[in-house]
C-alpha cells in the first residue's frame, strides 16, 4: 500500500498487539533521543513475572549505514557493560565499544571468517573475538549475560531485511536479554520511520 503511493502513502491502522508492542520498542539509529527514552523506560520497568514475561524484549534500533550505527554507541552502552558485537568484521567498532564501556566492561567480537578475525586479533591484541555466526545464539549465550548486542551481517538490508533482522532481533532478545539489540540494517530504520505506537 504504501509503495503504491509513493508521494503520499497512506495511513494503515493494523490492530495487532503485537505489532503495537514492536512500535512501542522499535527506534531508527539517526532518533538517539528516542533510543534514549525508550531505555530509561525500558530500566524503569518493574521485575518480570510469568503473566509480563513478554515485555523481556530488548529495545531494538535499525541503523542505516556504519557512520549511524556507531552513532548509536554513546547512547545506548553504558561504562560497565557487557557488550557484543556480531559480525565484526576487522573489530573497529568493537574496539569502539571496548572503549565505550571503559575498564570496568567488556565488548567481544564474533565473525564467520576466520581470517577475518585473525585480522581483528591482530589489528586489536587487547580485545577478544571469535569465529561464530550470529544466527547460533544458543552458544552466543553461552558465553555470558550481554547488557546490548550490535549486529553487522550482510543480508538485513536486502529485499527480505525487515523479516530476517525482526526475526534475528527477537532470537537475539529471546536467547541473550539484553536491553538493545542494534542492527545496521536499512529496511528496520525505514520501519522503524513508519510504525506509530498506539497512545
Amino acid at each position: 500500500l504504501r509503495r503504491r503511493q509513493p508521494e503520499k502513502p497512506p495511513t494503515v491502522l493494523v490492530r495487532s498487539s503485537a505489532l503495537a508492542t514492536l512500535a512501542g520498542r522499535l527506534c531508527a539509529g539517526d532518533d538517539l533521543e528516542r533510543i534514549a527514552h525508550i531505555l530509561r523506560m525500558h530500566d524503569e520497568r518493574p521485575s518480570l513475572d510469568e503473566t509480563r514475561i513478554y515485555e523481556a524484549q530488548p529495545v531494538i534500533v535499525g541503523a542505516r549505514g556504519v557512520r549511524e550505527y556507531r552513532n548509536c554507541i554513546d547512547t545506548v552502552v553504558r561504562p560497565g557493560d557487557r557488550i557484543l558485537e556480531l559480525g565484526c568484521h576487522f573489530g573497529t567498532t568493537t574496539a569502539i565499544l571496548a572503549e565505550a564501556v571503559g575498564p570496568g566492561g567488556y565488548a567481544m567480537g564474533v565473525d564467520v571468517g576466520t581470517s577475518i578475525i585473525a585480522s581483528a586479533k591482530e589489528q586489536h591484541p587487547t580485545i577478544d573475538f571469535m569465529v561464530g555466526d550470529a544466527w547460533g545464539v544458543g552458544g552466543l549465550a553461552r558465553l555470558g549475560p550481554w547488557d546490548a548486542v550490535f549486529v553487522d551481517v550482510g543480508g538485513l538490508s536486502g529485499a527480505d531485511g525487515t523479516l530476517d533482522a525482526l526475526a534475528l532481533a527477537r532470537s537475539l532478545g529471546a536467547a541473550l536479554e539484553p536491553r538493545a539489540v542494534v542492527l545496521k540494517s536499512k529496511c528496520l530504520r525505514r520501519l522503524a520511520k513508519s510504525l506509530t505506537p498506539s497512545p
